[in-house]
């Protein structure tokens, strides 16, 4: 987290990746006792943000603009250390789904009652998008990828409740999906199981009939996979996921080693419109993946004692390293000409419930918690 601010008395001069510009000028503006119109921001790229800067008080413009407020003509730079970011930040929410499913006689779901409690950033906070995202008490991103999932069920319920927790929350790549995406994928990876059809063959058969792109996402997956699985190697295990954050699936082959999971392959499939720079879209996959990784590692929980949170750098809250990362990876795109879509977020939801899936189909047990702390 890092702001440059030169307060000129009459004028300011601003130099910030904020995701927010508009409002981070009215804020800085405001400190400054200036109009918005004399605040000249230069908006820098905001590569590693992942949401970050996306806050809902703009604490980071004003803590600096107040600082600049007492140096005039003086360029000021306020930088986060890593132990400022990790014991001071604003961390993904909390969540806990509770999810009761009647089978039917064809394997497939007859019914489904999801309910979902988890601290909401945007009830109550004023924010631009707290209009249009919240309704009814209830914050979209807390059941996106549930309550819009691409399947179809007969008889489908989903409720959420946001309690009160005092910890600063904010979004995470992929907002909502970080959380739903998991949740449902590894249940439906387990009825596919209990049901005995193939976990493409099973997702494929729930898809709605208005989900096109979901749908093309897993026959290109299908269709690349079918010679890589015909050859699975004694001792592998493959888990599959499917995203609706921009249309994308994934399988990953996992084996366990010295008591080790070990990623060898993933193979995603994208639906992203017209690939403007394919390479981009398979670069964006590839880190994407491996910052989801992270979410699943032991040593990538963020804990509280006596409100204080305990991790402080990377010795103790460890993201994924390259022995944790796959061995190799493979992108490939649904060919369209559809207006181009983004690609930063989408990879991140699918290596939690793909690795949990391996990972299960290895152990024999069920994962129902991130992150895994034991296989």
């Amino acid at each position: 987290m890092a702001i440059t601010i030169r307060n000129d008395g009459d004028s300011a001069e601003v130099w910030t990746a904020g995701q927010s510009p508009t409002m981070e000028k009215a804020a800085i503006a405001g400190i400054l006792g200036l109009a918005p119109d004399r605040v000249r921001l230069n908006v820098l790229p905001g590569g590693g943000t992942f949401g970050r800067r996306g806050t809902m008080d703009l604490h980071l413009e004003r803590e600096a603009a107040t600082l600049a407020s007492r140096l005039p003509g003086i360029p000021v730079k306020l930088m986060w250390s890593r132990e400022d970011d990790i014991r001071g930040g604003y961390y993904r929410p909390a969540f806990a789904h509770r999810a009761e499913i009647a089978i039917g006689g064809d394997g497939r779901p007859a019914a489904w009652r999801h309910v979902v409690a988890g601290q909401s950033f945007l009830l109550g906070s004023g924010n631009f998008g707290e209009p249009f995202l919240v309704k009814n008490d209830v914050d979209f991103l807390a059941v996106e990828g549930i309550a819009d999932c691409p399947y179809g069920f007969g008889n489908f319920h989903v409720s959420a409740h946001h309690p009160n927790v005092n910890v600063p929350t904010l979004s995470l790549r992929s907002i909502g999906h970080t959380h739903s995406s998991f949740v449902m994928e590894t249940l439906i990876e387990e009825l596919a199981d209990r049901a005995g059809v193939d976990p493409i063959d099973y997702r494929m058969g729930l898809l709605r009939d208005d989900v096109p792109k979901s749908r093309a996402v897993l026959s290109l997956l299908k269709e690349k996979s079918g010679p890589w699985l015909a050859g699975l190697e004694p001792g592998h295990a493959v888990g599959t996921a499917l995203s609706d954050y921009q249309r994308s699936a994934c399988l990953l082959d996992m084996s366990i080693l010295d008591g080790v999971p070990r990623i060898h392959r993933v193979l995603v499939t994208v639906h992203c419109g017209l690939a403007v720079n394919p390479l981009s879209v398979a670069s964006q996959f590839e880190g994407g993946f491996v910052f989801g990784l992270s979410q699943v590692l032991p040593q990538s929980a963020i804990s509280l004692q006596d409100g204080i949170v305990q991790q402080s750098n990377f010795f103790d809250y460890v993201p994924a390293y390259m022995g944790d990362t796959p061995l190799a990876m493979e992108v490939h795109l649904v060919d369209s000409a559809d207006r181009p879509t983004g690609v930063g977020e989408c990879p991140a939801p699918l290596a939690a419930p793909a690795f949990a899936n391996a990972l299960g189909k290895l152990t024999g047990k069920r994962y129902r918690k991130l992150p895994i702390a034991e296989i």
